[in-house]
């Protein structure tokens, strides 16, 4: 028998070594394995059987669930985040045709641009 294989099964026998240091790593995969089964499963939030609630919602321990408010009760803005958002190609071209933008489309125009720069050049570094 070599010599490296009897030292690869005293190791083995003896619990030392690399191959010991493997079973141990193995062994706590393992436990995570085990809490991640056990973790509860997330859940979609729904409407609660009398639609004055969102069931599922809550993030406080124990807490109770948000009422739903009538819509006038909630910020303008949060019904524009389901608006679709231009892309830059896009915005890019009506800039390029000499469409008229308002200020704040053209402050978003010129956010994009500036994060498209700064793609392209990280890009090229990278290589």
């Amino acid at each position: 028998m070599p010599a490296a294989m009897r030292l690869l099964e005293g190791a083995l026998r003896e619990g030392g070594g690399r191959a010991h240091l493997a079973r141990g790593l193995a062994k706590k995969a393992g436990k995570t394995d085990a809490k991640v089964a056990a973790a509860p499963k997330l859940t979609v939030p729904q409407a609660g059987a009398n639609s004055a609630t969102v069931v599922g919602i809550s993030f406080i321990k124990g807490g109770e669930d948000p009422p739903i408010l009538p819509h006038g009760e909630y910020p303008a803005w949060l019904w524009t985040l389901a608006n679709e958002q231009a892309l830059y190609p896009e915005v890019r071209k009506r800039f390029e045709s000499g469409v008229k933008m308002s200020k704040e489309e053209m402050k978003k125009f010129l956010t994009m641009r500036r994060r498209a720069e700064i793609k392209e050049r990280n890009a090229e570094l990278a290589k």
